[in-house]
């Protein structure tokens, strides 16, 4: 074994993929697996924190009236 990516097959059976120019994976590898799914959790932690951001106040003050005194 002389690379991780051969690492990666002979311990999930599955290839580790080779990355494209356009950045992306070869499809169903080990590598593109885990590129889609670290893009879902961006997705998730960005929906979640814009719930937060809406529902949190700042610095103690309602969001609304924070704007209000920005005015």
């Amino acid at each position: 074994m002389d690379k991780i990516d051969d690492g990666i097959r002979i311990l999930t059976g599955v290839p580790a993929g080779q990355q494209h120019k356009d950045g992306s994976f070869t499809k169903d590898s080990v590598f593109d697996k885990v590129q889609k799914r670290i893009t879902e959790f961006t997705r998730t932690a960005r929906r979640f924190g814009k719930s937060l951001d809406k529902d949190l106040p700042l610095n103690g003050k309602d969001k609304k009236n924070d704007e209000e005194e920005n005015v």
